[in-house]
């Protein structure tokens, strides 16, 4: 691993380089430790800050002849060791702060892993999926979310940060229907993320609202029956009496006849009628099997 020396004498930083023989030495800005003293460390402090800003830890080592313990209580420096050095107790600082450096670059690398494996599974769910943060900015969507509204997904998460529970809504987005599912991810006792999915629900409320079509229907199949019982039962009263007098009068015979053809025709008709609600049955129980 790199080491940067930044010291105000130049001796003391040739002298300390030969100490360190054992280490690279770098002069850029690319380096894994910057050992420096108070005076270089003030005169460098935005460029010091702005490098202990990310989320792999760069050390600094700072050593003066003057105790820089503020330094490191203040943030401004990781450890301190004051001149006259010890090299024992120096190499033994070193190699813990490039302990803690390697181990800052573990975590980096296995967070950039998991972030990345995070990202497949929410494509392979193969539904929109959208993450916000506490102040309901987006900060990751996979690509099915890409396709869709996000807009009310937001306003979702909006009630699951003033609930604090999690949320199911089924929502109309664009010219589909969608089971949101919206659950917070608390920090520390905050609310730091909200993870949204949207299950696409389209074919199931479009089948729900064909069951509603099927069931008018029966409905309406239903009082066609008490019509049809009713037209049969007035043609059957005529046919009996007509009966009642056929041996008086042999003309009746045909009105007789009349009658039940007509009483045939309403028959075909109640037929016609049952065929068409078995239908309407065994698509009812097909939908429900599913």
């Amino acid at each position: 691993m790199r080491i940067k020396i930044d010291l105000r004498s130049k001796t003391n930083e040739e002298l300390l380089k030969k100490m360190l023989s054992k280490y690279e030495i770098t002069e850029g800005d690319d380096f894994d430790l910057l050992i420096t003293d108070t005076k270089k460390l003030k005169e460098n402090i935005e460029k010091i800050l702005e490098i202990r800003k990310g989320e792999v830890i760069t050390p600094v080592l700072v050593i003066d002849s003057i105790n820089s313990k503020k330094l490191v209580e203040e943030g401004y420096a990781d450890d301190y060791i004051q001149a006259p050095v010890d090299v024992r107790e120096l190499l033994a600082k070193i190699d813990n702060l490039l302990r803690i450096r390697k181990r800052s670059i573990e975590i980096k690398e296995l967070k950039d892993f998991i972030l990345t494996a995070s990202k497949i599974l929410a494509e392979m769910i193969n539904q929109p999926l959208v993450v916000f943060d506490e102040n309901l900015n987006v900060v990751y969507k996979n690509s099915k979310a890409e396709k869709i509204d996000i807009s009310k997904l937001k306003k979702l998460a909006k009630k699951v940060i003033e609930s604090r529970k999690p949320i199911t809504e089924e929502l109309a987005i664009g010219d589909k229907f969608y089971f949101v599912s919206a659950s917070p991810f608390v920090k520390d006792g905050k609310i730091v993320r909200i993870i949204s999915v949207a299950f696409d629900i389209t074919e199931r409320v479009e089948a729900e609202n064909q069951l509603k079509k099927v069931a008018a229907q029966l409905t309406e199949n239903v009082e066609k029956f008490a019509v049809l019982v009713d037209r049969i039962k007035n043609p059957l009263t005529a046919a009996i009496a007509y009966l009642e007098v056929y041996e008086k009068n042999k003309d009746v015979k045909e009105k007789v006849i009349a009658q039940l053809e007509r009483i045939a025709k309403v028959m075909e008709d109640i037929d016609e009628a049952w065929r068409k609600s078995e239908e309407v049955i065994k698509f009812i129980k097909r939908s429900r099997e599913r």
